[in-house]
């Protein structure tokens, strides 16, 4: 069940991200590049949904922080 929820939160972050990153590029403005660290496989599941989720938190902190640029970039 957690590899499932797991799965879906990482496809939804994902899906925001591009979404994100499609309409700063259709408004010209800046895309940082990915960051390039990932999680272990080796962890376990309810490590791998922590570490997920803490990044959704703040992936949304630092929208809700620069949300204010959106509308320039």
């Amino acid at each position: 069940m957690q590899i499932e929820v797991l799965s879906q939160i990482q496809a939804d972050v994902s899906s925001l991200e591009g979404r994100v990153r499609s309409l700063a590029l259709t408004m010209e403005c800046p895309v940082q590049a990915k960051p390039s660290g990932g999680t272990s496989d080796n962890l376990f599941p309810e490590s791998h949904l922590y570490l997920t989720l803490a990044k959704v938190q703040h992936y949304l902190e630092q929208l809700l922080l620069n949300k204010d640029k959106l509308k320039v970039c």
